[in-house]
């Protein structure tokens, strides 16, 4: 395997784990809801909640993004190396 495909190969399992844990997160706050139905401030904590789960997500996406850069970059960064020695 190319290191390129490696990078996606890697990528596609981070982006599997971060989907379970943005799916147990939910389900943690899921939970928490369950217990303050019918209590006084239930539609603001939804609202709080919803948000906490989505920031949640959108940071570890971001997380998986920068590490894919990473990666990338480094990549570029050993074939310009390479392309360098080829041609002095």
């Amino acid at each position: 395997m190319n290191q390129f495909a490696q990078i996606v190969a890697d990528l596609g399992l981070k982006l599997g784990t971060d989907t379970e844990l943005v799916r147990s997160y939910t389900q943690e706050r899921t939970e928490a809801l369950a217990r303050a139905t019918g209590e006084a401030g239930y539609a603001v904590a939804l609202e709080a909640e919803a948000m906490n789960v989505a920031l949640y997500a959108a940071g570890r996406a971001v997380d998986v993004a920068d590490a894919a850069d990473a990666a990338l970059v480094q990549t570029f960064k050993t074939v310009l190396a390479i392309g360098v020695r080829l041609l002095v």
